[in-house]
């Protein structure tokens, strides 16, 4: 079975003293907030363990596509190959890495 295909947002909702409040792992980003979007996961409630769960699942999709150039490029062989295909892909590998320790998008 395939996921559902990112780029995945999280979002609040609810609010701080209601049972609704949560976070939710969302499908796509609105713009705007005009349009609903499919939601993903809920997570239970507003702490910071809820949203630290929801930006690692929000960034699951790029952790795994750099993790998976890095795979390519070690069965290549050619560590010339496996540094420059590295530095090539350092940004997104770097940019996964933000996302799910919430320093970025």
């Amino acid at each position: 079975m395939k996921h559902t295909q990112g780029p995945w947002d999280v979002q609040n909702k609810g609010n701080l003293y209601g049972r609704s409040a949560r976070h939710e792992v969302v499908e796509g980003i609105s713009e705007g907030g005009d349009k609903p979007l499919p939601t993903i996961v809920k997570m239970p409630d507003l702490s910071d363990r809820s949203y630290a769960n929801a930006r690692l699942i929000s960034a699951a999709p790029e952790l795994l596509d750099a993790l998976k150039e890095v795979v390519y490029s070690l069965e290549d062989g050619s560590t010339t190959s496996l540094q420059i295909k590295l530095e090539a892909n350092l940004p997104q590998i770097e940019k996964a890495i933000a996302k799910a320790e919430g320093r970025g998008p």
